[in-house]
């Protein structure tokens, strides 16, 4: 009974690490969003700056994964979850590394004199906040219907994607001087893509735990 008492104590803090981690994703994502839409580089550098600490945060989580992995020996339902966590913390490291790089191409579009496809990357970007809003939402409430809810959605973000790439390529073949630009948006629709593919990735681990 002491031991499982240890490990549910221990799975309980390695839980609350990852929403932790989680609810720091969403707020720095959203940040590099924000200072996308409003030039603010101020606020874009501070991301950056954030990406070492959660990925240490990061780094911890995977360190009580393993270590209540040899230290409880959990039975098979446990062990299914404790593989979920450590799914998801991987998809949450590739998540902070292009939240980083959002923000570094934000500020490189603040210093461009146009910014091809604004409105489309943008709402390309309200896309992706709320997928990844939606499944740290599910996995911190161990929610199945908000999982299928991110899952059913990236319908919707894979169609904005294709929308503000196209609108960026009409940009750049109609005015030669979008093209430089328009390769710092290309950096930016790509790491919107792939956080919106990681946080379907969650919400995929998260109904395995279920």
């Amino acid at each position: 009974m002491v031991l499982r008492a240890a490990y549910h104590e221990a799975l309980d803090a390695l839980n609350a690490d990852l929403a932790r981690l989680g609810a720091l994703l969403v707020d720095s994502t959203k940040c590099a969003i924000t200072a996308l839409r409003t030039a603010d580089v101020a606020l874009a550098a501070r991301v950056v700056a954030g990406v070492d600490a959660s990925e240490e945060l990061r780094r911890t989580v995977d360190a009580k994964s393993l270590e209540l992995l040899w230290r409880q020996q959990p039975v098979a339902g446990e062990l299914r979850e404790i593989a979920a966590i450590t799914e998801i913390s991987t998809d949450a490291s590739r998540i902070n590394h292009y939240s980083g790089e959002l923000a570094k191409s934000a500020i490189r579009i603040a210093g461009l004199a146009a910014f091809p496809a604004r409105d489309e990357v943008l709402r390309l970007g309200q896309d992706v906040m709320a997928t990844l809003s939606q499944a740290v939402d599910a996995y911190v409430g161990r929610d199945g219907a908000v999982a299928d809810r991110v899952v059913e959605g990236t319908a919707t973000v894979d169609e904005h994607y294709d929308t503000a790439l196209d609108a960026l390529q009409t940009a750049m073949e109609s005015d030669a001087k979008l093209v430089g630009p328009g390769t710092s948006v290309i950096f930016t629709i790509t790491a919107l893509q792939r956080i919106a593919e990681h946080a379907a990735n969650i919400a995929w681990h998260t109904k395995d735990m279920l």
